[in-house]
């Protein structure tokens, strides 16, 4: 039996997440993996969690904002059900793209409206993508101006990479949101070239919303913010000593690690990639791996309270307009 595309792309990420956890297992101290997670503190490890819910908040917020702009109306405890649901639909089944692909999904079932549905998440996307690698260019400049930690001697090229990666970005960004509107298909792809033309008009339409955009960067900004304390928190919780500001660096760079596509939900990136970075701000092997492992559960956590709300309520009626 000839296996599909999406099927072959979905086995080559489960391996692909496979080896990457296999060789940190390899890797890894167990009996320190162990005893860092029989001694967590579950009070540093509450913080963190409560830390997240206020994340989701925020992200809501930031979410509700950019659908207004459309003239999409719905009461903030219902996007913060959309969201708890896609971090379900992330962590469970379709993968990074999958919580994306639902909330475009729920919004247009619930207002008819696919297009500003799809250009609010990528306005989302986009902004938070801005202020995750703002934030890791920001705080990588202050360790290294600040302390002795690994980038000084090994990975000073990494944060030439990321701002060079990052004007790039919005380079090509700018130009596809200013340009790109005026790219004619031939005729025989008029039904295509309809939709992109719709698509392009309802991102442009943000252009009339500085303040809007001004403010979702804002949201942004805190949302990773409050990440990096989570992670913070949670390396408190393994009874860890490290720096606030290590962890502003550390989070922000691992979503964007997290945001290659070539592993299912990111397990295995996410993963490694805090792995390596502890590891290199002095973190023990065994404690290094079970921080990423909390990291881990709580989003499993937020995921499991997605699933409840969607098979509990999955006929939300919202107001649209």
């Amino acid at each position: 039996m000839r296996l599909s595309k999406n099927k072959l792309i979905w086995l080559a990420k489960f391996f692909f997440s496979t080896i990457l956890l296999t060789l940190l297992i390899y890797k890894v101290d167990l009996v320190g993996f162990f005893s860092a997670l029989k001694k967590v503190n579950i009070f540093y490890l509450s913080i963190a969690l409560i830390t997240q819910f206020l994340n989701i908040f925020i992200r809501s917020l930031k979410w509700q904002i950019l659908l207004k702009v459309h003239n999409i109306h719905f009461p903030l405890l219902t996007i913060q059900n959309f969201n708890y649901m896609s971090i379900f639909f992330n962590n469970f089944f379709l993968g990074t793209l999958g919580g994306d692909i639902f909330r475009v999904y729920i919004i247009s079932q619930n207002s008819l409206d696919i297009r500003n549905a799809t250009s609010s998440i990528f306005i989302e996307r986009l902004t938070g993508f801005i202020s995750a690698v703002f934030l890791v260019v920001l705080f990588g400049l202050f360790l290294f101006m600040n302390q002795n930690y690994f980038f000084k001697i090994r990975h000073v090229k990494l944060l030439i990479i990321i701002f060079c990666f990052l004007l790039f970005f919005i380079i090509i960004m700018l130009y596809l949101y200013f340009r790109y509107f005026q790219f004619k298909l031939k005729n025989k792809f008029d039904k295509i070239q309809s939709a992109v033309d719709l698509l392009v008009k309802s991102l442009m339409s943000y252009r009339r919303h500085n303040n809007i955009l001004l403010l979702s960067l804002c949201y942004s900004m805190l949302f990773h913010i409050l990440n990096g304390f989570s992670l913070f928190f949670l390396v408190k919780s393994t009874h860890t000593i490290t720096s606030i500001s290590a962890m502003l660096f550390v989070s922000p760079l691992v979503s964007l690690i997290v945001m290659i596509p070539v592993s299912i939900s990111g397990i295995g990136i996410q993963e490694g990639s805090y792995f390596y970075y502890f590891q290199q701000f002095g973190i023990e092997s065994g404690n290094a791996l079970a921080i990423a492992f909390l990291a881990r559960s709580t989003l499993l956590i937020w995921g499991l309270v997605g699933g409840f709300i969607f098979f509990t309520k999955r006929n939300i009626n919202s107001k649209s307009q």
